[in-house]
């Protein structure tokens, strides 16, 4: 339903107070690895971030560096000596 379809609604009220705002999406591809993906996603919202962007970070990788590396995660010595 749109805000079209209901007259005199909360929906003309909401729409009529809000901004509507486009999201840029930025998506960073590459087969190869070792070149610097997961770095340059960070380092990018980061910077993003710290100027004020809201920003979402989606780490789509198996590996999931890129959550390790915002929420600190570290390899344990015994995770270590499994491998």
């Amino acid at each position: 339903m749109s805000h079209t379809d209901v007259s005199g609604g909360m929906y003309d009220k909401i729409f009529q107070t809000w901004e509507v705002v486009m999201a840029k999406k930025i998506a960073l591809f590459n087969h190869k690895g070792g070149v610097s993906k997961t770095t340059t996603a960070f380092n990018l919202g980061w910077a993003l971030a710290a100027n004020g962007r809201r920003v979402v970070l989606v780490d789509a990788d198996p590996q999931c560096n890129l959550t390790g590396l915002i929420l600190g995660y570290t390899v344990s010595n015994k995770q270590i000596s499994n491998n």
